[in-house]
C-alpha cells in the first residue's frame, strides 16, 4: 500500500511509513503503537525554506495535533517530549526536549529539532510524545550476537527521566540478562545521588533520597519483564533494536525504539537532555 506523505501523522496510524522516510525511531514506534505500551503522540515533517535555508515546522499543523493530543490525554497544554528522528545522520545523541508545555514552548522546541535535521529531502521528522512521569528509565541493548529468544540483553537504568544514562558509569545501574532463561548474569548497582525530574515546564536536577541511592532501580521481576519486552519487540519488527523504557505507576512504557545496527536516527544536541 502506498503511504501518503502528509505533514503530520499519529503514531500507530496505518499504513506506517518506513525508516528511510522518517528514521527508525519514528517508524518503529509507529509499528509498535498498540502492540506494546507507548506514549500517545505524533510526528511532523519539517518545512522546506526558500533557497534551501534551515528547515522549519508547520506551525498550524503542530498546534492542531497538539490540541488533539491534549483532548486525548484529558488536559490542555499536556506535557510532552519533543525529539528528532533522522535518517542517515550517524549514531549520535538525539536532540530531545523533555516536559515541554504549551503551544509556544512546543513551537520553540520543535523548531530547534527541525533545524537539527539534515533537511526535508534527506528524510526525518520531529516527534512529539506525551511525557511519562518516570520512576526510573532504562536503556536495553542486545549484548553480542542476539535473537528474539537467544543471547543476552544489557540494561542500564537510573532514577527519574534518564539523563544520567548518557553519563559516566557511576551514575547508573547496569545488568546483563539472559534472553533464554531470564537469569541475571551480571549486576552492578551505582550510588545514584542525583536524578532528572520534571519541573516548571522543563527539567531540573534533584537529589535522590538517601534510602534509594544504593538501591537497584530494577528488581529481578522487572528485569524479566523488560527482557521479555525486548523479545516481543524483536519478533514484531524482525530485527534487533535498542529500547528506552520507563516505569510509571508500575507500568512499563516504550519511549524510544531505534535499530541496533545504528542506521543513523540521532543528531547531537547543543542543549537539552538525551534519552
Amino acid at each position: 500500500m502506498k503511504v501518503v506523505r502528509r505533514p503530520a501523522r499519529w503514531f500507530g496510524e496505518a499504513p506506517a511509513e518506513g525508516c528511510g522516510a522518517i528514521g527508525s525511531k519514528a517508524a518503529h514506534l509507529s509499528r509498535l503503537a498498540g502492540v506494546v505500551r507507548t506514549p500517545p503522540g505524533f510526528y511532523v515533517r519539517p518545512l522546506c525554506r526558500p533557497g534551501g535555508g534551515v528547515p522549519g515546522v508547520p506551525v498550524t499543523t503542530l498546534r492542531r495535533m497538539y490540541d488533539r493530543l491534549g483532548d486525548h490525554c484529558g488536559r490542555p497544554d499536556v506535557p510532552v517530549a519533543v525529539s528528532v528522528s533522522a535518517v542517515g545522520a550517524g549514531r549520535r545523541r538525539a536532540y530531545t526536549f523533555l516536559n515541554v508545555q504549551g503551544e509556544e514552548a512546543l513551537q520553540t522546541a520543535a523548531a530547534e529539532c527541525a533545524a537539527a535535521l539534515p533537511g526535508p529531502g534527506a528524510g526525518g521528522v520531529v516527534m512529539v510524545q506525551r511525557l511519562v512521569p518516570a520512576t526510573w528509565t532504562a536503556v536495553l541493548r542486545p549484548a553480542g550476537a542476539s535473537s528474539a529468544e537467544g543471547g543476552a540483553v544489557e540494561v542500564r537504568a537510573c532514577w527519574g527521566l534518564g539523563e544520567d544514562l548518557a553519563a559516566d558509569e557511576d551514575r547508573f545501574d547496569s545488568y546483563l540478562v539472559s534472553r533464554r532463561d531470564l537469569a541475571v548474569l551480571e549486576r552492578s548497582v551505582a550510588d545514584k545521588r542525583v536524578m532528572t525530574v520534571a519541573d516548571c515546564g522543563g527539567t531540573a536536577r534533584a537529589e535522590v533520597p538517601v534510602a534509594r541511592r544504593r538501591r537497584a532501580c530494577l528488581d529481578d521481576r522487572q528485569l524479566r519483564r523488560v527482557t521479555r519486552l525486548t523479545a516481543a519487540v524483536y519478533r514484531q519488527l524482525g530485527q534487533p533494536v535498542e529500547l528506552t523504557v520507563c516505569c510509571s505507576e508500575g507500568r512499563i512504557h516504550v519511549l524510544v525504539c531505534r535499530s541496533a545496527n545504528g542506521d543513523g536516527d540521532g543528531v547531537r544536541s547543543r542543549h537539552d537532555t538525551s534519552r
